[in-house]
Parts: structure tokens; C-alpha cells; sequence
């Protein structure tokens, strides 16, 4: 009998136990989800003062006057209230080749293969190689590039196929630049649908003393060192994806390959995967180009990444920018057409960013205060 009372009693407490904890986490939640609503009006309040008394920006497209159009109330820039999904419906009937009915399935596929071809870091284990080296021949190769007007994909599949390669070979000075020309050819082959450039034309360009067999031994024993896999979501699959989710215009769309190739010329973002470079290209261009929302709830959907995910690596994007690459890559005939010096607009949109990251802490700090006050580390304990 008295077991039986035991147990009553113990059903009763853990009821009452169940309850209390429900009814912190409904408290909590409702705390919670103002806080996240502080926090987007503390980053949209924030970044129209600092656009509005930023002396960089001059172009009308992003001025104080157009801000205060875009407001609604009191002058404060409005995130878009409709969010539209669907970036395929149009591209059914229009465009056979572009796989509208299972694209999202297979960028599901993309997301899934990157983990496995990810890049380690190899250069520690490259006795001869540092990482400006590894930078000059990644200019000299999008430079190339450029000159035989090669397709986009060609250039990053080149660099994904060189640092592949060297991430499980050990590569002698002097021939860094034969790996990375050999590369570029295999890539060619992969993927140029038109005559991509002879042999000897890419050997007299880069006045190497190799001859063609040379070369095509080079070809053979990188794609044996691979195994023959080819097939690899490169982050130009995912910036053609995630640009057009971004609904961007051309100028927005230049600013983004701008970064990418950025990224493409610097060692430190082989630790990302390529889904979060080509997002967080998007992002830094949206954030310099003064595009409201920086980060649409359709581009959270298709890249699969929140804003606060992409900070770091878009800041250093945007640190890019100062170097001594990008305004030669500023100086090119691919980018001429952009008209301004992205050095002048790096400040402000690094502060927006540090506005961002200054609120995603006030905003944990604010839920970790909140979750003290409820006690609801305690009840996880005692759960």
C-alpha cells in the first residue's frame, strides 16, 4: 500500500515538476522571440545611421533620400515582408536545360558531395610552398583565363583540381606553376564545349622550359593521383544557384564573382566549404553595394545558411579588398564596368557587419540573462 502512495506521489511531483518547466519554456520562448525582434530593429536602426552619415557612399542607388523611400516609418529601412521561394517556376517552360523540376534535389546532392571533397589544409606538409606562392600562380591562372575568355566554371575547377592535387602530393617550387597550367588544361577538357587552348600555347605563355609531353605526363599523373574524379561541386556551381536566388541585378552579380575570385587567390579559405564562399561572396556584395535586405529569407532557404553563419567568412572578403590582388583585379577589363574603388566603400560595409556581430552578443547575452532569471539552467540539471 504504501509503495503504491510512494508512487502517486511521485507521479504528482514529476506532473508538477513537467508543468513548472512548460511554463518557463512558454515564458522563455515568448522573451526569446521579442529579443530576436529587438535585435533586427537594433541592426536595421543602426545601419540606416550609418549610411546616412557615411561620406563614402555617393551613388544614388543607396543615398540617405532613397533610405527614408524604403522606410515606411520614421525613416528606417524596411525588411521585405514577402519572401518568394520559388526561383524556378519561371525557367519550366522557358529553358529545358535548366532541371526546374528537381533542382533543389539536386543542389541537395551538391550540399551532401562537398563534404566529402573538401580540401585539408596541405600546407604545412608543402616543404617548399607557402601561401603567397600558391596566390601569384592563382592570379597568373584567372589571368590566363581571362585572355582565352575560358567559361567560368573552367577557372574554379582549375583551382579546385590544383589544390586537390597538392593537398595529397608534395610540389617543388619551380613547378607550382606547371601543376597549376596542367590543371587548367584538364579542366579545359572537362569542360569547354568549344576549342579550349592548345598545349603549346599555354607553355609559351608561361615561358616554363617544359616541353608538351611534359605536360601531358603532368595531366596523367595528376587525374591518376585523383582518381579520376572530376566530378565535384565547385563553388561556381553554388554561385549560379545562389545569385539567382538573390534577385540581384548586374552589377550586384559582378561584385559577387569580384569576391569569389577573391577567395579563389587566398589560401585562408580553403577551411570553408565552397556553398558557404559563394554565399558569403553574395553577402559582401549585397552588404557593399548598400542592397536592402543584406540577407533575404529566400536566400537563407536556397544557400542554407543564416546570415550570422556567413560573418566570418564574408569579413574576410571584405578584408580582401585592400589587397594588392583586388585592385588589380579592379584594373581589368572584366570589372571595369563597375566604375567605383572598392577600397572606399570596405569601411562601412565592415561596420555593418560589426553592427551585426555586436548584436547576435548583446542578443546571447540577453537570452543567457533570461534563461539565469527562469531558472531554466537549473531545471536542466535536475532533469
Amino acid at each position: 500500500m504504501a509503495s503504491k502512495h510512494d508512487a502517486m506521489v511521485s507521479l504528482q511531483k514529476n506532473a508538477e515538476f513537467e508543468s513548472k518547466c512548460n511554463g518557463k519554456a512558454t515564458v522563455a520562448e515568448g522573451i526569446i522571440r521579442r529579443a530576436f525582434r529587438d535585435l533586427k530593429n537594433i541592426v536595421n536602426v543602426a545601419i540606416y545611421e550609418l549610411q546616412i552619415s557615411s561620406t563614402h557612399v555617393k551613388d544614388k542607388n543607396f543615398g540617405a533620400a532613397d533610405f527614408a523611400m524604403k522606410a515606411g516609418r520614421k525613416g528606417r529601412p524596411k525588411l521585405a515582408d514577402v519572401e518568394d521561394y520559388d526561383i524556378d517556376s519561371c525557367d519550366v517552360d522557358n529553358d529545358q536545360f535548366a532541371l526546374a523540376e528537381y533542382v533543389e534535389d539536386l543542389y541537395k546532392f551538391y550540399k551532401t558531395a562537398e563534404k566529402s571533397s573538401q580540401i585539408n589544409d596541405y600546407m604545412n606538409s608543402q616543404v617548399q610552398l607557402d601561401a603567397e606562392m600558391r596566390a601569384n600562380v592563382s592570379y597568373w591562372l584567372i589571368q590566363v583565363h581571362e585572355e582565352y575568355q575560358l567559361m567560368p566554371e573552367t577557372l574554379y575547377l582549375t583551382l579546385q583540381i590544383m589544390d586537390r592535387y597538392l593537398s595529397i602530393q608534395t610540389v617543388k617550387r619551380r613547378r607550382l606553376q606547371f601543376v597549376g597550367i596542367s590543371s587548367m588544361l584538364i579542366a579545359c577538357k572537362y569542360v569547354e564545349k568549344r576549342g579550349s587552348p592548345k598545349v603549346h600555347e599555354l607553355v609559351s605563355v608561361s615561358r616554363m622550359t617544359y616541353n608538351t609531353s611534359y605536360i601531358l605526363k603532368m595531366e596523367k599523373r595528376i587525374l591518376t593521383k585523383l582518381d579520376w574524379s572530376l566530378t565535384v561541386p565547385t563553388m561556381y556551381v553554388f554561385l549560379v544557384r545562389f545569385i539567382k536566388a538573390a534577385h540581384g541585378d548586374k552589377q550586384m552579380e559582378q561584385m559577387t564573382f569580384f569576391f569569389s575570385e577573391l577567395a579563389l587567390m587566398h589560401y585562408s579559405m580553403i577551411i570553408y566549404k565552397p556553398s558557404m564562399v559563394a554565399a558569403s561572396a553574395v553577402y559582401a556584395a549585397r552588404c557593399t553595394l548598400r542592397i536592402l535586405p543584406y540577407w533575404t529569407k529566400t536566400l537563407e532557404y536556397h544557400t542554407g545558411f543564416k546570415s550570422y553563419q556567413l560573418i566570418n567568412c564574408t569579413t574576410e572578403l571584405l578584408n580582401f579588398q585592400t589587397s594588392e590582388a583586388a585592385e588589380k583585379r579592379m584594373k581589368s577589363k572584366k570589372y571595369s564596368e563597375l566604375h567605383f574603388d572598392v577600397v572606399t566603400l570596405n569601411t562601412p560595409a565592415l561596420m555593418i557587419l560589426e553592427i551585426i556581430k555586436n548584436a547576435l552578443v548583446k542578443l546571447f547575452l540577453k537570452i543567457v540573462r533570461i534563461l539565469i532569471d527562469l531558472d531554466m539552467f537549473d531545471i536542466k540539471l535536475s532533469s
